[in-house]
């Protein structure tokens, strides 16, 4: 049984990458969405918070995350395969830009509901896959991570708003999923 510390805070990043996943780490992240909820059903309150910023402000969107995080003196980090990129690409830009993130980061406990749901035999392992299975729509069906870029300069020439939408989904997602997961393990 895993003990989850409250509140339970969902996070996502989105980055700027036209020319393909980030593999060294060059792109800037424009997006970053928090969910925070004080119980594990969302339902009964769910605070989010989302930053969208263009390339040139990273450094301000990683102080803002950092200051938001900052508040919480305890909790629950959920995120959906996280361990392996969303946190240590928040590391390396964070330090580019001088930013400290790992003092919050140390603060509250992590668990990747991707490490939980490659327990159970989904069809695939990406998020949006493992929603699907578990019956978990989606408003944003457009984006996707390797096109998210397209979707964020629809944002910037007119204010689409579809990469914002994409980014709070995969946060409260993390949450929703992290919520059947655990109820699944309690079941074997």
């Amino acid at each position: 049984m895993r003990i989850l510390r409250l509140p339970l805070v969902g996070l996502d990043i989105e980055t700027y990458s036209p020319d393909g996943f980030p593999k060294q780490k060059n792109d800037p992240v424009v997006s970053l969405t928090l969910a925070i909820s004080e119980t594990t059903r969302i339902q009964n309150g769910l605070v989010v918070t989302s930053i969208l910023f263009p390339p040139e402000k990273e450094r301000e969107l990683l102080v803002r995350a950092r200051d938001i995080l900052s508040t919480l003196s305890e909790g629950t980090l959920i995120t959906y395969y996280g361990s392996r990129f969303d946190l240590p690409y928040l590391q390396f830009r964070g330090n580019v830009h001088g930013v400290n993130l790992r003092q919050v980061e140390m603060r509250l406990t992590h668990i990747d509901a991707y490490d939980i749901a490659r327990g159970f035999p989904f069809s695939s392992y990406s998020q949006k896959t493992v929603e699907a299975e578990l019956g978990v729509n989606r408003i944003v069906t457009s984006v996707n991570g390797s096109g998210y870029h397209h979707a964020y300069e629809r944002f910037q020439s007119r204010g689409d708003l579809d990469c914002l939408l994409y980014n709070i989904e995969d946060s409260v997602g993390a949450l929703m999923l992290l919520n059947h997961l655990l109820s699944m393990e309690a079941k074997v």
